[in-house]
């Protein structure tokens, strides 16, 4: 059950991550234009920060959901890693 929720999770941080990606190469192609569609522009950028903002959050929530089921002293030891360090 866990290691399938976390298949699911790493899956859709994965296709976020990989569509921020894809409109990002769209919004340099729409900027490299001579005449530039504002629009267009615009609403590439809303999409891929939307994008980053759900990764960040579902990161956020998913830390919680483990904290949960973690004891004190594992949750000590997994701080460093949540926060990039050894």
């Amino acid at each position: 059950m866990r290691s399938s929720m976390i298949r699911d999770i790493a899956r859709t941080a994965d296709l976020q991550t990989a569509e921020i990606q894809r409109l990002e190469l769209e919004l340099q192609r729409v900027l490299s234009r001579e005449q530039i569609d504002l629009a267009q522009v615009e609403t590439r950028i809303r999409r891929i920060e939307s994008l980053r903002t759900e990764l960040r959050l579902g990161r956020i929530r998913t830390v919680e959901k483990g904290k949960a089921t973690l004891t004190p002293e594992q949750w000590r030891k997994l701080q460093p890693l949540i926060r990039g360090g050894p």
